[in-house]
């Protein structure tokens, strides 16, 4: 199951931070932005999994933001107006968070080979600002599930993008 249950998720975040600290995002401190060497540090062998999820998101905007104390720092993965994901790097691990449109979850359902691959995640519920996905890279076939589907999506943006731009009427001279 890609989503890790309630139970086990608490058992790891209560072992892996200070209980007076309410996340366990490693970069919690204002002051310590990270940098390639402080989230190499952070994720040990997981280092090369971080690349990859930026690789698969590809041609997206990286910006990293504090939340405030409680939350720290994340990545914001986005196209200049809609985010494609949130990361979060904890201690040997990191986490994603999208926020999947209904149009965007219809075209993934649409695709056989992608519904196979993904049907766990696209069985999500839907929230406020569409289905809420988070993932935990912890195993390999998390991460491979989180590659999958930011491609996917970042495709289906960028097509969306694109014809939003080509029905734009053109302006100069």
């Amino acid at each position: 199951m890609i989503q890790v249950d309630a139970d086990r998720y608490q058992q790891r975040r209560t072992a892996r931070y200070d209980a007076r600290t309410v996340s366990d995002n490693y970069f919690l401190e204002l002051e310590k932005q990270p940098d390639a060497a402080s989230i190499r540090t952070a994720l040990g062998e997981k280092y090369d999994w971080y690349e990859g999820i930026l690789e698969a998101a590809s041609g997206f905007e990286q910006e990293w933001k504090h939340y405030g104390k409680k939350y720290g720092w994340k990545l914001k993965v986005h196209d200049g107006a809609k985010t494609l994901f949130e990361l979060t790097v904890a201690a040997s691990s990191f986490r994603i968070g999208m926020a999947i449109r209904e149009l965007e979850l219809q075209s993934l359902r649409a695709d056989p080979g992608l519904a196979g691959s993904l049907g766990d995640l696209l069985a999500a519920d839907k929230a406020k600002e569409g289905w809420g996905i988070r993932i935990v890279m912890d195993d390999a076939d998390r991460y491979a599930k989180a590659c999958i589907l930011a491609r996917a999506v970042a495709e289906i943006r960028r097509k969306a993008l694109a014809e939003a731009d080509a029905g734009e009427p053109e302006t100069g001279d």
